[in-house]
């Protein structure tokens, strides 16, 4: 074809090795990978893009997923409005960004329709072809460049021209059609804010039932802490001198949802920089738990009022510019805020030691809450919106943990 340069990406290794070993797959595939010209990388496609200097005259993206996997689940951000625009703007001026997938992926047309719209809302030229056996998506940025019509792109085999069909397996031939999309006022782009259910979800579960489903959590949550604040009223108050048993269960749960949101914010701010959600969610979990378990054995009470001025303004600068960190800046800066979390807990345990039973069961309640809000929150206003609510309630939990703990050393003292 006359193509001196592939760089191939992939996330996965072992689909090298597989591609790559003579006992699997390297000679289905003609030593793909050995051809001159072609460079297999290891990496996630679009900080790869972000990362290359490189332009191309085509970026290739062969789906995976059909529409209800790419739209329930968050995966990674190579499909974003965002991520389009700056794979469009990797192009050379006759270069094509293209999207390819089988028809069984998306029968009913809603993710070629939403692929369609986010780039034209991008406002680049975008052309959707298909036949009964696979979709293309083609968009270029000079609009006035001509785009082939579908019974070339047959001929240029772009389209797979024929399909293999019945128990003899014959060749039969199959024709490209343009594939239509109009414009659709309810239309509304997958973006890096709203990775989660994206796009036009109602097509196949609307906002209103998400929000019913985890209202029906929340509302059997509400029943479970009201019923257990009434009922360790006598057996479970810790009786801390100088403090009520609502205040102790208010703090109590105040901590319990506090570190499932700062586990999440750590999750979710990894995500936005390293664009897979599982490695994200490893290693913002992994890590989380870490730095929470070293907060509890090294933050002491000489500590304690120094990590947390040290962690709320780390909080604070995160709120401030986090869109515009590293990788490497939102990890540093969200390590003392996860240490001070660490030792939220085991400075009420040790004033509760006597009777913590209200104290456990409250902040798991607490944990509940925070782990609902973790899932509802990005799904429904974004994930800006939950790192400025998970942010809003730490500076809240620092602060009554302070004042709760500051009459305690007073009296103490005298």
């Amino acid at each position: 074809l006359g193509i001196r340069n592939i760089a191939a990406v992939e996330l996965e290794p072992m689909v090298f090795e597989a591609v790559r070993s003579e006992r699997y797959l390297r000679s289905q595939f003609n030593d793909v990978y050995e051809t001159e010209g072609v460079r297999p990388i290891i990496s996630e496609g679009r900080r790869f893009v972000e990362s290359s200097p490189e332009q191309f005259d085509l970026i290739y993206l062969p789906s995976v997923g059909g529409y209800p996997q790419m739209m329930l689940e968050p995966g990674n951000m190579i499909r974003t409005r965002e991520a389009y625009n700056l794979m469009m703007h990797r192009l050379t001026d006759d270069g094509f960004l293209a999207i390819w997938y089988p028809w069984g992926l998306d029968e009913g047309g809603i993710l070629t329709s939403q692929y369609v719209r986010t780039l034209r809302s991008l406002g680049f030229r975008t052309e959707a072809y298909a036949n009964e056996y696979e979709y293309l998506i083609l968009s270029n940025r000079d609009r006035r460049k001509p785009f082939p019509r579908p019974e070339e792109m047959s001929r240029a085999a772009l389209l797979c021209p024929w399909i293999r069909d019945g128990d003899d397996q014959e060749k039969r031939h199959v024709a490209a059609r343009a594939y239509v999309v109009y414009d659709d006022p309810w239309y509304v782009p997958v973006t890096d804010d709203k990775p989660f259910l994206g796009g036009n979800i109602r097509n196949i579960l609307p906002i209103e039932k998400v929000l019913q489903l985890y209202g029906f959590g929340g509302g059997v949550l509400v029943i479970v802490g009201i019923t257990a604040v009434i009922a360790l009223r006598r057996r479970g108050d810790p009786r801390i001198p100088g403090r009520s048993y609502l205040s102790v269960a208010a703090l109590a749960f105040l901590l319990g949802a506090n570190f499932l949101l700062m586990e999440h914010y750590l999750v979710l701010g990894l995500f936005r920089r390293c664009y897979v959600y599982h490695d994200a969610l490893m290693l913002g979990a992994i890590g989380f738990l870490v730095l929470t378990g070293l907060g509890s054995l090294i933050t002491g009470e000489r500590l304690r009022p120094i990590a947390t001025c040290v962690g709320a303004g780390a909080m604070i600068i995160l709120l401030i510019g986090s869109n515009g960190f590293s990788t490497t800046a939102v990890v540093a800066l969200i390590s003392p805020v996860a240490l001070i979390t660490g030792s939220f807990f085991p400075s009420l345990f040790e004033a509760a030691h006597r009777n913590p039973l209200a104290v456990f069961a409250l902040d798991a309640i607490g944990a509940g809450f925070g782990a609902l809000a973790a899932s509802v929150v990005p799904i429904a206003l974004g994930l800006n919106a939950f790192l400025y609510i998970a942010a809003a309630i730490f500076l809240v939990t620092a602060g009554a943990n302070w004042l709760f703990r500051r009459p305690l050393s007073d009296s103490s003292s005298a």
